[in-house]
């Protein structure tokens, strides 16, 4: 098996710029980066969430938005909200 690095909450979201009520907020809704569970036998019965070094670099690719989709995006909202000429 290759080495494969898995960062708990608190170390994945340091290395986003995140914060872990964050983190926490992104995964409970489904938008943030791939996780995974561990149950590691722990006495509370609550599996612990780790990230895979991997997953959150292909996550931040995934909101990568290039400069000129933005300009066009707001261009379509501005024009669909002026009003037309009507001479």
């Amino acid at each position: 098996m290759p080495n494969v690095k898995v960062l708990n909450t608190a170390d994945a979201a340091q290395a986003l710029g995140l914060t872990v009520p964050t983190m926490r907020g992104m995964r409970s809704l489904g938008i943030g980066p791939d996780y995974i569970k561990m149950f590691t036998g722990r006495e509370s019965g609550t599996p612990a969430i780790g990230y895979l070094e991997s997953d959150l670099l292909a996550w931040v690719e995934s909101q990568r938005v290039k400069p000129k989709d933005e300009i066009r995006e707001k261009w379509l909202e501005h024009s669909r909200e002026s009003p037309k000429d009507s001479g």
